[in-house]
């Protein structure tokens, strides 16, 4: 069965934060699986130096290489390496909604969408307060 949505990463040094990115997405995944279809999660490994491919791959991820540094050239690999219909393309710090895939595939069911963005809600781990010294 050809995937409804391929989701692409692409990743750079990323070991910290990837663990955390796709367990969310997995689980979204799990949930997606339930309308009776079917999701491919492609990680894209920027030449990192760090453990960002092995993890990646022990969660389940498929791995597309690519060599050559930038996050353009990163998206492109896993844009030709996918098979759905649907491309989305995610950081590899973000921790999506366990219905974020249900609500993108209710948007693009709809005849007249050709693409769109999902918003964020974003929080730093630490706030910074500054003051201006005159």
């Amino acid at each position: 069965m050809k995937p409804y949505f391929s989701i692409v990463i692409p990743a750079f040094n990323e070991q910290d934060y990837i663990r955390a990115t796709l367990e969310h997405l997995f689980n979204a995944v799990d949930k997606f699986i339930e309308t009776g279809k079917e999701s491919e999660v492609i990680v894209v490994d920027n030449a990192s130096t760090d453990n960002t491919a092995k993890i990646a791959r022990s969660l389940g991820a498929r791995i597309v290489h690519e060599n050559l540094p930038g996050i353009g050239r990163a998206r492109n690999a896993g844009a030709r390496a996918s098979k759905g219909i649907f491309i989305i393309f995610l950081d590899a710090d973000t921790l999506v909604s366990d219905n974020l895939l249900e609500r993108i595939h209710k948007s693009t069911s709809q005849d007249d969408c050709i693409g769109g963005a999902v918003s964020t809600d974003y929080r730093p781990r630490r706030y910074i307060d500054r003051k201006s010294v005159v």
